[in-house]
């Protein structure tokens, strides 16, 4: 498997790994840790982790332009002679590399596609004008020649495989759904402490709608007291950093933020298991309007917790199919505090919210359902 983060936490690609190793498969990870903050060997649930420690990309998006390059010949160097079955790429950053070396050693190459690449670089800011357009093209060029090239593409939902029309069986579902060991047998009864915390969880960006959380958990509070804000996670954004900073300095914020920081994903059932409400608010750029699942959707629902999303398809697809949450405009700070006021004032309803998302989860939404279509999907390549 290649990937370009450095395997510290990266759920999907470990549920995958420790799914294939448990089927038999060895399994080895070449990963880039940028930052060098961990061990380039490593072992963990049979999975074999071999860091690249190299080329930090922190900062703007330009520097991973002119340093990917560089990884992908550090890949080829390390497996050129090696010996493998399979090479399975994560996101597109992986595949020029993984295409290259599958072709020349005559291997089979997996394309596993857990985002839209080219409208990442699009919902960019901080990328120029005068290169964005140029880029993706160039990405969205080579990925239609690779895709016809490669032995097999995973993808993460039904919205993202309709881009893929005419593949048939070269295509494959494996929707990034949570395992079910993740919750616990018993869910902490949500008592009245507990129903007015409200909770994010996950990498924190402008467009994740960060801000709206807080000024609408602001603007709850003016109605019903006690009411706070969970933000657990890596804040990836300097001036969404800056802006909270600035917001949490004045009075009405100080008592309705509390930044946990970053935990280890083992350590996320606990501050899940606390909470009341679950929010889920990305930006209407439109990378996320088509986005796949958020694999937090199904985390909140399987701690019992009624979500507040975005009024996107993906979304009503499921929290309006099963009646587990509240669909707002995320853009609009008023709307998401009338929905957390609502659940606080009616708590009958938003218990009933979350055991339907409990349900939901334990019963179609989850990892066993996803790990029968990975098997079944690297034994076809077997044949």
């Amino acid at each position: 498997m290649l990937l370009t983060n450095a395997f510290s936490s990266d759920p999907r690609v470990n549920k995958e790994a420790r799914s294939l190793v448990e089927a038999g498969y060895q399994v080895t990870v070449i990963a880039w840790d940028k930052s060098r903050a961990h061990t380039r060997l490593e072992t963990r649930d049979g999975i074999k982790i071999e860091r690249i420690h190299a080329w930090p990309t922190y900062g703007h998006p330009l520097k991973k332009i002119v340093f990917l390059p560089l990884f992908w010949i550090s890949v080829i160097v390390k497996l050129i002679f090696r010996s493998f079955h399979y090479l399975h790429c994560h996101d597109f950053d992986t595949l020029p590399c993984g295409f290259f070396l599958g072709k020349v050693r005559g291997k089979k190459i997996i394309y596993d596609q857990h985002d839209y690449y080219s409208r990442m670089i699009k919902s960019n800011k901080n990328i120029p004008k005068i290169i964005k357009k140029p880029a993706i093209n160039i990405v969205d060029r080579l990925e239609k020649y690779f895709v016809r090239h490669i032995d097999k593409i995973i993808v993460v939902e039904e919205v993202m495989a309709s881009d893929y029309p005419g593949l048939g069986d070269k295509l494959v579902i494996v929707s990034n759904f949570p395992e079910l060991n993740f919750f616990p047998d018993e869910i902490t009864p949500h008592d009245e402490v507990r129903s007015r915390r409200l909770i994010y969880v996950g990498i924190m960006t402008g467009i994740r709608g960060i801000r709206q959380c807080i000024e609408a958990v602001a603007l709850a509070r003016e109605k019903v007291k006690e009411i706070e804000l969970m933000l657990v996670g890596v804040i990836n954004d300097v001036q969404l950093n800056n802006d909270i900073q600035k917001m949490m300095r004045e009075d009405k914020y100080q008592e309705v933020v509390k930044l946990v920081g970053q935990v280890p994903y083992s350590r996320v059932p606990r501050y899940l298991n606390s909470a009341g409400i679950g929010l889920l608010l990305f930006q209407p750029v439109d990378y996320h309007l088509r986005a796949p699942y958020q694999n937090k959707l199904f985390e909140y629902a399987g701690f019992g917790l009624p979500i507040i999303a975005s009024d996107f398809q993906v979304y009503e697809d499921t929290i309006r199919k099963h009646k587990c949450g509240i669909l707002v405009d995320p853009t609009d700070p008023v709307k998401i505090a009338e929905a957390i006021v609502y659940l606080v004032e009616h708590p009958a309803e938003a218990r009933a919210m979350g055991k339907r998302g409990i349900e939901m989860v334990r019963e179609n939404y989850n990892w066993s359902c996803s790990e029968k279509n990975l098997l079944r999907l690297y034994r076809s390549l077997e044949s």
